[in-house]
């Protein structure tokens, strides 16, 4: 309940900050959902996890359902994942293509273009490209590696259109696990079907953006960690530092939020387990 409750607030505040057009409206959006929803899940989770508490009560999803929706979602991600192959909806997109044909190469960066003109601030202008970088004879572009490195490997298959819906498949099975391993939910499908019914998830799946990448390396990260505290084994740990590493390749932010969640869930969860052992 406090968990909804806190959502609720967040969202109304949201709403009444962009309504408004308060000055960083975003920001405050973001930071409050951080700040606010982030202790009332962790303490949510750790209550879950007590000896002797009931599994987390969820309703259930009928199979049907939950076939037909993601059955439904997935034709739509992989229609629209074919044609957007096609040409690109976000800047970021031609940058992660392009870093990805020059990894294709073998090096990190391709010779700079041929100056368009003895003008050299009207030959920058025409060889300007939205995140491009052409700096002392090289080009390449401003993202992390990781992301068109893995996109290269799709290209060079003549796949780069599934490379981001099988990271999404991935993505689900993860959460699945994490639903009905880690958390006890009666039902770890509704997770599943909240996930594939969300926009964002949906646009992530079926572009070539980083965010999918990003997800599976975080999610990968959670799952781990949390099978480590379960078993008490250090290769769960190990496995969550690597992922969380990769994922500073992808998304640095993405990375570095994660590895704070990470850090005071743990510390959370020895200081509780110090207390009931004294």
């Amino acid at each position: 309940m406090q968990v909804l409750v806190g959502g609720v607030i967040w969202l109304a505040g949201s709403v009444v900050l962009l309504a408004l057009g308060v000055p960083h409206g975003r920001l405050v959006s973001l930071v409050a959902a951080y700040g606010l929803m982030t202790p009332l899940l962790v303490r949510w989770l750790r209550r879950s996890r007590e000896p002797g508490s009931e599994p987390i009560a969820m309703p259930m999803i009928s199979t049907r359902t939950f076939v037909a929706t993601v059955l439904v979602i997935a034709v739509a991600v992989l229609a629209i994942a074919h044609f957007w192959d096609r040409g690109i909806l976000w800047g970021d997109e031609d940058c992660y293509r392009q870093q990805a044909r020059i990894f294709e190469t073998g090096h990190p960066w391709i010779d700079a273009p041929a100056p368009t003109s003895a003008d050299p601030v009207q030959s920058a202008h025409e060889l300007k490209f939205l995140h491009h970088i052409i700096h002392d004879g090289h080009w390449f572009t401003k993202y992390p590696p990781a992301w068109p490195a893995v996109l290269a490997i799709g290209d060079l298959a003549h796949l780069r259109w599934m490379v981001n819906p099988l990271l999404a498949v991935l993505a689900l099975c993860i959460v699945f696990s994490l639903g009905k391993r880690e958390l006890g939910l009666r039902d770890p499908r509704l997770p599943v079907l909240m996930l594939v019914a969300s926009p964002f998830f949906f646009m992530t799946a079926a572009s070539q953006m980083s965010h999918m990448l990003g997800f599976v390396c975080c999610a990968g990260a959670t799952l781990c960690f949390l099978r480590a505290m379960r078993t008490d084994t250090t290769a769960g740990i190990a496995g969550a530092l690597a992922l969380i590493g990769v994922c500073a390749f992808v998304r640095p932010f993405t990375a570095f939020c994660t590895a704070v969640l990470t850090a005071r869930f743990a510390a959370s969860s020895t200081s509780w387990a110090l207390a009931t052992s004294a």
